[in-house]
Parts: C-alpha cells; structure tokens; sequence
C-alpha cells in the first residue's frame, strides 16, 4: 500500500470539506418539493415554519436550495472517506516479513532467509545501480557492499554471528522508505537494529544530507545509538576500526 499517496488522499478530502462546510454557512435552510404542470416544474420549499411556494426552476431560493442539498451531501461522504481512510492508515500492518519480525518476540526472530526466498521476499534490494555504484566488495559470508569500509564493518559483526544484510529497505512510519547502510539482529535484544556508516562531513551538501537522515530517523521513533548507530569517518585521521568494533560491541550489547 501506498502510505504516502493514502495521507495525500486525506489532506485533498480535508480540504475539499473544509471547503463544502464554508459554502454551507451562506446557504438557505430548507428543503425542496416539486410537482409538474403541462411539463413544467413548481417547487415548494419546507422549513420549521410550514411549507410556501418556492418557483420555478428558475428561482433563484430554488437554485441555492439545490446547491444546499448537494454541498450536505458531499459533506457526509467525505467525513465518511475520510474516517475510513485514516482508518486505514493508522490501522494498516505491513504484511513485509521483514517489517513483522521485528515486532516479534526474541523466540521468532531470525527466520531463515532461505525460507523468505521460498515466499519470494529477498531482505535486500539488489538494484546494483541504487547510489550509482556498483556493489564490488564481497564479506566473508558472500555479501557484496560498495566501499571497502563497509565491507570492514560489516566483518564485524559477521564474526560474532550477527546477521547483517546490507542496503534492505526500511518501511518507516510516515509511509517513505529507507535504506540504512547495515540492517543487524540483534540476538541480546531481540530486534533489528540499523547502522549508517557517514563519510566525510566536511562536504556541506554531504553534511545536510546527513542531518536530515538522522531527523527523519527521529522523527519515525528510531533513536541514535539505540536503535541506529552512527560511525564516522575523521577528516584527519581516517578510519579508526577499533573505535567502530567499541561502539557495535556496545550497541549489541
């Protein structure tokens, strides 16, 4: 399902509401009869005070009583549509095997991948043009990444029995996708966790780029360093692989 194009229904349907309830306010109350003469239409109008005689087709009470009746009933089906869409929205569960096992208990976790392929799921994107670079770095365990940094990292928590699957897509809250550089299970809590390698962060545009990642994070209920971990790389002193080995054995922990 679409999530984002189903919030963009909501807003369109909430406005156009918005809209109907204003044009409402400067509208007669009343409704409408009608009878006919020698192929001719009369109309009475009824309110709290009895019924009269309205006019014709032409009259201009006619004409604003019509226009009532139409705008009440675009108001009833709309505030319907759009109880049952936000319905929908905040009642929709991703049906992903990867999004529902990390809501599972510790006991489920971990489902063989093997099994996934079986369903036709595949826990990572292989679209080897995804940042414009070519997956050329193969891990001990056969996964292919794009930097030899990543490959590095990855070999970590390959040697102590982690699963890593590099690039897989991330459904978030608020209906858009991500792909953080390593998805991990994390066995002594029992979840996935997620870790963003950054690089250089003297590059402005880089460095926006960066902040935005970590707000949409946020802003999603994934946390720094407790649900993704950051490491980075120093402008003037490179990699330094002991310090990321100490920050994964915490965030593992």
């Amino acid at each position: 399902m679409n999530i984002a194009l189903l919030k963009k229904n909501i807003e369109s349907e909430k406005r156009m509401l918005s809209l109907c309830k204003q044009k409402l306010r400067g509208m007669p109350k009343g409704s409408l009869s009608c009878y006919r003469i020698q192929n001719r239409l009369y109309f009475k109008k009824y309110d709290k005070t009895g019924q009269k005689y309205a006019g014709t087709e032409n009259s201009s009470i006619v004409s604003r009583l019509k226009k009532r009746h139409l705008l009440e009933e675009m108001v009833h089906v709309l505030e319907r549509n759009i109880q049952l869409m936000e319905e929908l929205l905040y009642g929709y569960k991703e049906f992903d095997p990867s999004t529902l096992q990390r809501n599972f208990n510790r006991a489920y976790q971990n489902i063989p991948s093997d099994f996934l392929k079986e369903l036709g799921y595949s826990l990572t994107d292989n679209d080897p043009d995804f940042y414009g670079e070519k997956k050329i770095y193969k891990t001990s365990s056969g996964l292919m990444v794009r930097s030899r940094i990543e490959a590095l990292i990855a070999e970590i928590y390959i040697k102590r029995g982690i699963t890593v699957n590099y690039e897989a897509i991330l459904q978030l809250k608020d209906g858009s996708i991500m792909r953080p550089d390593f998805t991990v299970f994390c066995p002594s809590c029992g979840k996935y966790k997620y870790h963003e390698h950054v690089g250089l962060l003297s590059d402005p545009a880089y460095k926006e780029s960066y902040i935005k990642k970590v707000e949409k994070y946020i802003s999603n209920g994934f946390y720094p360093f407790y649900d993704v971990l950051f490491t980075y790389e120093k402008t003037d002193q490179g990699i330094d692989l002991t310090e990321i080995e100490a920050l994964i054995e915490l965030f593992i922990r």
